[in-house]
């Protein structure tokens, strides 16, 4: 009985790495895409009006996955 509740707990745990890093790659890309740096993709021209606020939303939504990341798991 407890080799199986060991074995769905780290499959459980497994399972939530797994979503939560391709939520951090998810959003990695996405800010990619809006920054303009993956220029077939993006939706925004690459000026400077629109570069910073993007990148920094990016980056403030992949610091929030990457804390609760850290914080729970």
């Amino acid at each position: 009985m407890e080799t199986l509740q060991f074995y769905l707990l780290f499959n459980t745990n497994f399972m939530v790495h797994t979503i939560i890093t391709l939520l951090l790659t998810f959003t990695l890309l996405l800010t990619l895409v809006f920054a303009g740096y993956l220029p077939n993709l993006s939706l925004i021209k690459k000026d400077w009006k629109t570069f910073y606020p993007t990148l920094g939303v990016g980056l403030f939504f992949l610091a929030v996955w990457s804390l609760l990341y850290y914080l729970f798991f």
